[in-house]
């Protein structure tokens, strides 16, 4: 898939609505000195969604997509901890954290959509001997 029609995926769609609300969120931590996390380590891992969706819609094989899709879970899992946190220490508005949790879990179901769409019959073992 061309990098034009990954952007088209709705799933990319919702990753860069999670990019956009993070951005924000992080600018403001940014004002702040007693922020326990780093505001570009928000910034970076939001911004693995799209790159890694990138990676996997770049690929033919399962297995490869697969990876792709491990790593933006974690990437996701993070960022949602992440908010969370400075949600409940009240470094950041509440709504202003709602926003992006609630922009990661339509990201969330986007995502398991779009993995469910993977086709396990198209696949090739690698070196490691892993193949699904």
């Amino acid at each position: 898939m061309s990098n034009d029609s990954t952007r088209e995926l709705p799933v990319f769609k919702k990753a860069q609505e999670v990019v956009r609300l993070t951005i924000a969120v992080a600018g403001a931590l940014r004002k702040r000195e007693d922020s326990p996390t780093e505001p570009g380590m928000l910034v970076e891992f939001a911004g693995t969604l799209g790159a890694k969706i990138r990676g996997a819609e770049a690929v033919p094989f399962y297995t490869l997509k697969l990876e792709n899709a491990f790593e933006i879970k974690i990437a996701a899992r993070y960022l949602k901890a992440q908010i969370g946190m400075i949600r409940s220490l009240e470094m950041i508005e509440p709504e202003y954290a709602d926003l992006v949790l609630d922009a990661i879990e339509a990201f969330r179901i986007e995502f398991l959509a779009w993995v469910n769409s993977f086709d396990p019959s198209h696949d090739s073992q690698d070196e490691w001997w892993f193949s699904c």
